[in-house]
């Protein structure tokens, strides 16, 4: 390779040598990938209560109780040692939280409390509410819109259990005890996880998961009680589903009636590997079928499924789905073979043909930090959902881990909608007002845009574009205006650059060019000074680098590279000085990196590292403080990345992360607070947004999300449509 400015290279390939052999090139401590902060609901008091922690969160929206229709309810249980008080430092039972705007905000403090009045038994766990949709038990039974729950109380070192159920008449201001819909259990022969629902025939059904048949063989059953008289007395227990073989243990039912008028029960299934969620069906909500039938698994078309501790809802049918939907949450998130993927927490599975066929993978409205293994604490145990009515939203609840065995729960809402199978995020880029705009492309050759707030924690606004046929997406910018810019390439061998507006909704403006010969178009950047960089490159070495006006219209100035053989022009970036950085990459995995005078005409620095066995240089990424960034993926999924001074000629920080399975590191940008954002895909159409610390040691946020299908999508306006618009005016 033929270099315009001395080799400056061989002391520091020493010196970089060294610092990766101590490093490892990415064997540095790893945060795990975690997504986007939810709000708070919940926190226990550590100080009163050291071993308090939060967990099985339950909400419902109140659409039987006239005036009050849309208020949402939600409680869970302390899920360790009586965390929950009511000021005064006692312990006291089930809190009810209430919201009044669809599940964005909550009560500060709980609107009431559910309390033991049988036994005063204090511990209590799996809380369960149902609003009573009908008329049930006769005239002198439950009227529509009465709230009731049911939970788990328990003596001390649960020497008895009571499944006790209250009701509420006032919308979840107070509470009277109604009955017992089951009594007894204790230690290792418990009840547990009761849930309720209205069956066909109108009465009242009380499922749980039940120890008590172990001398049987049965090392745990779901089955379930029936009240016809509105709950205030109850019938024999009937085996749902149950496998004498000491060893499976079905449980943790959720039951729903479906769009159809049937009902679908989901569970886990402890014993079989991850503790798969199954399904099975009643045309009545009471009769199941032989107990030894296990139901279908809950599983997508590529054999992703849920595992352990499902939460399961029912949308009702509106136009975008005719018969409704389903929507499953669970604990963890695992692939065809079984492991654990970094899309656990921030997943869920969404079926629209009342549970027939495969599942679809559906965004969650927030993500968890997933846990190691799946058993070994209280982080995303037993998740709750609960559809908003009518802004057709769902809220998510979660306990989320604080501390070793210590969780609180969070919140957050959003649309669901199944997520697109065929998508892969391409690049991130970032401006000066620090937003991160994220690019996907889609199979059927459509590009969709993501903007992201400035700190990276939540999705502001998606937009998606068609492409002609034969064109690829290459690139993408943000320009001193805040506006994004895409390059995309054409099979004719030109390029187009687009200016999209700065809401993402519509492009522009659109220009072509043909590429310089032996060369696609392969980067785009922008400067402070509004001007558009755009860097072409092939194989071995021919490079150009174009200079534009900040519309893209106007070549400024340009520069030609020769073939350097073994040398691919790979990435650009544009620092706070205007001067260009061009990223090289030699196939023996060694780099370069040039600086070039603003006018493109003069290289003033360059400077060579590697090679380093295993890895490749991604990107390039400069910000405000000028420094450049440099991110490395390894084989096995680690990646590093380099901050450097703004010649590259110093190495500052080098941190190592990961690898994690199942996750692929895509793209840097580096935006007007100097934040490193490291774009990765993740198994299932995942993509994850690291916002690092300026010196790109430490992970502030990542933002967790999945593009949904195209029908679902919001479609952007073309340069067409707009050009239309004006002409209409």
């Amino acid at each position: 390779m033929t270099y315009p400015v001395s080799r400056r290279f061989q002391a520091n390939t020493r010196r970089m040598l060294s610092v990766l052999a101590a490093a490892g090139l990415g064997v540095a401590a790893a945060a795990p990938l975690h997504a986007a902060v939810p709000s708070v609901l919940y926190t226990p008091n550590l100080s009163a209560y050291p071993n308090a922690s939060a967990s099985s969160p339950r909400a419902i929206t109140l659409q039987h109780s006239g005036d009050h229709n849309g208020t949402m309810l939600a409680s869970f249980d302390d899920g360790n040692t009586f965390a929950v008080t009511d000021g005064t430092g006692q312990p006291t039972g089930f809190p009810i939280y209430r919201s009044t705007d669809s599940g964005a905000t909550w009560s500060r403090q709980p609107l009431s409390v559910v309390t033991d009045t049988v036994h005063g038994w204090k511990f209590s766990q799996q809380p369960m509410l149902l609003e009573v949709p009908r008329q049930i038990g006769g005239p002198q039974g439950l009227k529509p819109g009465t709230i009731l729950l049911v939970g788990n109380f328990e003596a001390p070192n649960v020497a008895a259990q009571d499944m006790e159920v209250y009701k509420s008449t006032d919308h979840g201001r107070s509470w009277t005890y109604l009955s017992s819909c089951v009594s007894g259990g204790g230690s290792g022969h418990g009840i547990w996880e009761p849930y309720m629902q209205v069956d066909a025939n109108g009465n009242l059904d009380c499922y749980f998961s039940d120890e008590r048949r172990n001398v049987s063989g049965y090392s745990q059953i779901i089955g379930h009680v029936t009240s016809t008289d509105g709950g205030k007395t109850w019938g024999p227990e009937v085996a749902d589903v149950g496998v004498p073989d000491h060893h499976m243990r079905p449980g943790m039912p959720a039951v729903v009636r479906m769009a159809n008028g049937r009902y679908a029960m989901a569970f886990e299934m402890v014993g079989e590997t991850a503790s798969q969620v199954h399904m099975k069906f009643s045309d009545d909500g009471a009769n199941w079928g032989d107990e030894s039938d296990l139901g279908t698994l809950v599983a997508t078309a590529d054999g992703h499924y849920l595992g352990a501790t499902p939460e399961l809802i029912a949308i009702p049918p509106s136009r975008k789905y005719p018969d409704g939907a389903l929507v499953l949450a669970a604990k963890a998130y695992f692939d065809q073979n079984g492991g654990q993927t970094p899309a656990t927490g921030n997943v869920l599975l969404m079926n629209t043909a009342n549970g027939t066929g495969p599942w679809s993978r559906a965004p969650a409205p927030m993500g968890l930090n997933p846990s190691p293994t799946l058993y070994p604490d209280c982080n995303n145990y037993k998740p709750g959902l609960a559809w908003t009515g009518k802004d057709n939203q769902i809220v998510a609840l979660s306990p989320r881990w604080i501390a070793p065995n210590v969780c609180e729960v969070v919140y957050a809402r959003g649309h669901v909608a199944p997520a697109a199978e065929d998508a892969t995020v391409v690049a991130v880029a970032v401006g000066p007002d620090s937003r991160p705009w994220v690019l996907w492309k889609y199979a059927d050759n459509h590009i969709a845009l993501w903007v992201l707030t400035p700190d990276g924690s939540s999705l502001v606004h998606s937009a998606s574009f068609n492409l002609k046929a034969g064109w690829t997406v290459a690139g993408l910018a943000v320009g001193a205006d805040n506006k994004p810019r895409l390059l995309w390439d054409g099979a004719d061998g030109s390029a187009v650059i687009g200016v999209v507006s700065r809401d993402g909704g519509y492009v522009e403006q659109v220009h072509q060019y043909g590429a310089p010969a032996g060369t696609i178009g392969r980067a785009i950047a922008a400067g402070p000074d509004g001007l558009i960089h755009v860097l072409w490159s092939g194989v071995d070495g021919p490079a150009a680098l174009w200079t534009l006006d900040a519309n893209g219209q106007n070549v400024a100035t340009s520069k030609y590279f020769p073939g350097f053989q073994g040398w691919t022009a790979a990435s650009l970036a544009i620092g706070s000085d205007n001067n260009p950085r061009l990223l090289w990459n030699n196939d023996n995995g060694a780099i370069a990196v040039w600086t070039q005078s603003a006018d493109n005409a003069t290289t003033l620095n360059n400077y060579q590292y590697g090679p380093f066995l295993g890895t490749r240089a991604l990107a390039l990424a400069s910000g405000p403080d000028n420094q450049i960034r440099v991110l490395w993926s390894a084989t096995d999924g680690h990646i590093n990345l380099w901050t450097m001074n703004s010649i590259a000629s110093t190495l500052i920080n080098n941190s190592g992360f990961g690898p994690y399975p199942g996750a692929t590191a895509v793209s840097l940008g580096v935006g007007g607070n100097s934040e490193p954002r490291v774009l990765w895909s993740s198994t299932g159409d995942f993509m994850d947004l690291w916002t690092m610390g300026t010196g790109g040691s430490n992970l502030l946020f990542n933002y967790s999300g999945t593009p949904v299908a195209a029908s679902d999508d919001h479609r952007g306006r073309s340069y067409r449509d707009h050009e239309r618009d004006q002409d209409q005016q």
